[in-house]
Parts: C-alpha cells; structure tokens; sequence
C-alpha cells in the first residue's frame, strides 16, 4: 500500500506549468514510497509530509519541510546563478524537497523542532492537505543549514580567451642617454600580446636624438627590445610593471670646417619600466610609460681623437603617447 503523499506548497510563486511538473517529477523520485503532489492538487488523505516553497527578492529558494509524527521542521536554502537553465533549476528544487522530507523520516541530521517561518502566511490546505501541526512553542533553530545547488554544469572555457589580445602603442620618447646631461628625443612605438587578464609580452622600438648635443656633436640612437609585463587594473585604469631586454645601435657624428667623422657601436642592455593607461575599457586609450635601463657596458662612441664622451651608467625616459587596440580584460 503505497504511503500519504509529500504535499508540495508553491503559494504566489510564479511557475509556468512545465516548471511545476518538473518540480513535482524531481520529488517523486526522490521520495521512499509515495508521489509528490501540489496542495491543490492533493487528495482528502492525510499528506505524509508538507514542503513550503518560496523564493526570496536575490533568486534564493527556500524549501520548508515538515514532518506530522513527530512533528518537525527543516529548511533548505537553494542559491542559483542569474544565468541557470530555469527547467534545471526547479528539478534541483524538486529533488532536494524529496531528499529533504526522505532524510527527516530516517531520523537523520536531527534538528529541534521548528515551525517555518512562512507557516503563517502559508495557505492553509485545509483538512484535505493534513497540514502537520506546528511546534509553536519549539524555539526556531539559531542558523538554518545551507545546501548550495550547483545548477547547471559550469560552461565550457572559451577557446578565444586562451588567445593573445593585441595593442599597438605610438608616443613621444623623452629621456637621458648617451652622455650624462644629454637628454634625448623621439618617437617609440610598442607592439603588445596580452594574454589573460594580468600577462604581456612587449616588443618596443625607438629611435632618438639627442637634443642639446656636446662639441658640435650629433648622435642618433635606435633601439628594439622585448619584454614581459604584469598588470593590474584599478577601475578605469590598467598599470603594467614591465622587464625589458634590448640592444641599440648608437651613431655619432660630428662635422667640421674640414672634414665629417663618424663612430658607432651596438650595445645590450636590461630595463625595468611601467606603464600606465586611460580609459582601460576603450579601443583607443591615452598611454604614459616610465622607464630605467642599465647598459651592459659603456655607451662610449669616439669621434675624434683626443675626445671621448663621459657615458651615463643609467638611462631614464618617459613616453606619452596613445594605446590602440584589444580593450582591458577586467573579468
């Protein structure tokens, strides 16, 4: 002989037929011995078991399950994402109220008896629905334990985002160099992968003059390098601290009355720069950066003999300019 039915309660919760019957099926399976019915539904029969459904402004489902002998209460909270299936979401409910009322039967996970919250404001079933009678002078339990739904399986990561997002950087190069108290000018240009939300890989080139040159002097600097960079984004604001390693070819020249002279060399070097860019989520952004490199020797280049330039062991420069491109990952 088959058992009372677990009587299932929705109230004013606004389910599409499809989503109710769902519910009701997940419980039916989950349930020893008897269906899962909806109170208006249910036969003149005492119910076996009531569970009181309701969802609360933030998505979150409450499930009220109570037992007639002996009488008690149980809750459940369901939190689900904004983006779950809604069918899958209401068989989750479903199986959990049947789990749920299976569960206080065995006499498993004891709680004090408790009348729900809601069983006041709960439509009464009327002696059809043999509501099971409420504790009222049981003290509700201090915290109700929480059973999170998974849902829906977590999505598949997208192929694209494991792809390197693109930027092009052009600016204005102002710096020191060559010799100490010679600042030097130009344009820079940077083309960047940016992959995830925090890593980069730089690939910069420059070239530059300087621009109060010593003795008559002339001297013109190109330079290339590539580097890593780690980012953080802070609002609208993206900040890159970045290593980079390069080489450049340095030309001196330096012209007379008699005769024009001409030195130059290739030299290595390692910098540690940053760099800083606004609004991070447009396509076209302003972009400063910073920078120090050290030299992997002396930028010494000899024009004439007798004369050899003081170098600077440590060159610093700053760029402004413009970043186009693959907008900020913030997510």
């Amino acid at each position: 002989m088959p058992l009372p039915p677990v009587v299932v309660e929705l109230g004013d919760t606004p389910l599409t037929p499809e989503l109710r019957q769902a519910l009701l099926r997940s419980c039916t399976r989950s349930v020893e011995g008897s269906d899962c019915v909806e109170g208006a539904d249910s036969a003149e029969a005492p119910a076996r078991a009531v569970a009181i459904v309701s969802v609360a402004e933030d998505g979150t489902v409450k499930i009220q399950v109570g037992l007639r002998d002996p009488a008690r209460w149980r809750t459940r909270l369901l939190r689900f994402a904004k983006e779950d299936d809604p069918l899958e979401i209401w068989t989750a409910v479903g199986f959990a109220a049947g789990t749920l009322a299976t569960t206080m039967e065995r006499g498993e996970e004891e709680e004090p008896p408790a009348p729900p919250e809601a069983a006041a404001a709960a439509p009464s079933a009327g002696p059809a629905k043999a509501a099971p009678p409420a504790a009222a002078s049981a003290p509700a339990p201090k915290r109700p334990p929480v059973l999170e739904a998974p849902g829906s399986p977590p999505p598949e990561p997208d192929p694209a985002s494991f792809l390197p997002r693109m930027t092009v950087d052009l600016a204005a190069m102002a710096g020191t160099g060559i010799e100490r108290g010679a600042a030097r000018i130009g344009p820079r240009g940077m083309v960047t992968a940016w992959v995830g939300r925090f890593w980069s890989l730089g690939l910069r080139g420059d070239v530059a003059w300087v621009a109060t040159p010593p003795r008559n002097m002339s001297y013109r600097v190109a330079g290339i390098g590539v580097g890593p960079g780690a980012s953080w984004i802070l609002g609208d604001v993206r900040l890159t601290l970045r290593t980079v390693f390069g080489v450049d070819q340095i030309q001196g020249k330096r012209v007379d009355s008699t005769s024009t002279q001409r030195d130059g060399r290739w030299i290595g070097s390692v910098g540690l720069g940053g760099e800083g860019e606004w609004p991070c989520n447009s396509p076209v952004r302003a972009m400063l950066g910073v920078d120090a490199v050290w030299p992997f020797g002396t930028t010494d280049v000899v024009v004439r003999e007798g004369y050899r330039p003081e170098p600077s062991r440590v060159h610093a420069g700053a760029a402004f300019g413009i970043r186009v491109g693959a907008a900020c990952q913030s997510h």
